[in-house]
């Protein structure tokens, strides 16, 4: 599900409206809900969502900014979880998008990932526009890129190797300057994100009697890193994310 102008669903206290004080070609004007691109305006809303679904995050749903995941067993229990997502958003007054509903679908397209009884994969139009993504020239562009590439980075093993290498060019404190080495690194952090393009990763399963979860870490003097992954023992176990 997704939520209809859903920062403009908060009203701002009115203490406070002076304070959105803004300039458009027909004057100055005062907005009396948040607005998007408001300063903690994501951070506003996903607190009011996490506060308003705390009773059944993780157990039956999700919420990210405005978009609700609801995840069930059953047909049954899919309905009954719906209802109780509707139950919710009406007592708090917010409204979602009828046009951008999937309901009881057996596959999820979200944040770059899909989601299927497989497990979870990376998109294959997000994995095509970093494959296809021209050499940055400016700062903006790589800053771009490494964006990108982070909604993916979870599934993809090293990948923290090539974007350490090309992060700190994105800071207005280092000069900027692209050469053979920041070449070699932007092609192998889009070879990273090819070799595990196809990969699915089990979500954890957090049933009651399943194998362990494991956090395995690994640092050096360079760096440090880590996977979460879900087995009897962590030599063997599914990874879960990177």
């Amino acid at each position: 599900m997704d939520g209809a102008n859903a920062y403009e669903q908060i009203r701002v206290n009115p203490d406070h409206v002076s304070r959105m004080l803004f300039t458009t070609p027909d004057g100055t004007m005062e907005s009396l809900v948040i607005q998007q691109g408001d300063c903690n305006g994501g951070a506003t809303f996903q607190a009011l969502m996490n506060y308003i679904s705390a009773e059944h995050l993780g157990k039956r749903s999700y919420v990210y900014l405005d978009d609700i995941i609801i995840f069930s067993n059953t047909a049954k229990e899919h309905h009954e979880h719906i209802l109780t997502v509707f139950d919710i958003l009406r007592e708090n007054g917010l409204h979602l998008s009828p046009t951008k509903m999937q309901l009881f679908q057996r596959e999820l397209r979200i944040l770059g990932h899909i989601i299927t009884d497989e497990g979870i994969a990376m998109d294959p139009h997000k994995v095509d526009s970093i494959l296809n993504w021209k050499t940055p020239i400016t700062r903006e562009q790589l800053s771009g890129f490494i964006g990108s590439v982070g909604y993916l980075a979870p599934g993809c093993g090293g990948i923290r190797i090539p974007l350490g290498v090309l992060t700190p060019l994105t800071s207005k404190n280092t000069s900027w300057k692209w050469t053979d080495t920041e070449q070699r690194t932007f092609q192998a952090a889009k070879d990273t994100v090819a070799a595990w393009c196809t990969t699915h990763r089990p979500a954890i399963n957090y049933t009651e009697g399943v194998d362990p979860i494991w956090l395995v870490t690994d640092a050096c003097l360079t760096g440090a890193s880590g996977y979460v992954c879900q087995g009897a023992n962590f030599d063997l176990a599914n990874v879960i994310t990177f």
